[in-house]
């Protein structure tokens, strides 16, 4: 069983220790009030179910389900998903003031080459003068990568909890 909670509301998170669930990792949330684009005419929109497929095949098996690709694949419009290169995002409406990031991920074997910097990059130039955001969803060990765009972490996060069941 695995499950979410706010890391700030103490009472609710000892309980769950006390019950036996165990803290996997932090989950952070991130703003940005805006962050500085460089323009790419390789920018492509993708449909969102096809994003899904991505998140499903490379994504890490551990991740929060609001964020795995199943429950992406039940996200439609106004979200709308792109590719650059091997690198895929899902963002809610660009419409909007304030855009979420609510997916970002590369096919492993072009990881660390830069691809996700640039589709990130691409997408603020192509949304400019809007605040970013990140729900409080994001593994912590994404921090450094984040923080170059100038996203603050928000004040609250979550623990990502696991219990293993006998059964």
């Amino acid at each position: 069983m695995i499950l979410e909670a706010f890391e700030q509301n103490t009472p609710a998170v000892e309980l769950y220790k006390r019950s036996g669930f165990t803290v996997v990792r932090r989950l952070i949330g991130y703003d940005a009030p805006t962050i500085e684009g460089i323009a790419s005419p390789d920018v492509e929109g993708i449909d969102i179910y096809d994003l899904a497929k991505i998140v499903i095949q490379h994504g890490s098996p551990d991740l929060p389900w609001q964020v795995s690709g199943t429950a992406i694949a039940r996200v439609g419009a106004p979200n709308r998903a792109y590719r650059l290169g091997h690198a895929y995002a899902l963002i809610s409406n660009p419409a909007a003031d304030t855009i979420v990031l609510r997916a970002l991920i590369t096919a492993p074997e072009f990881r660390r080459q830069g691809e996700a910097t640039r589709l990130v990059w691409a997408l603020a130039a192509m949304f400019p003068d809007k605040k970013w955001m990140i729900v409080q969803l994001c593994p912590e060990e994404y921090d450094p990568f984040l923080l170059k765009f100038g996203f603050i972490p928000k004040a609250l996060n979550q623990v990502q909890m696991h219990l293993d069941l006998l059964i």
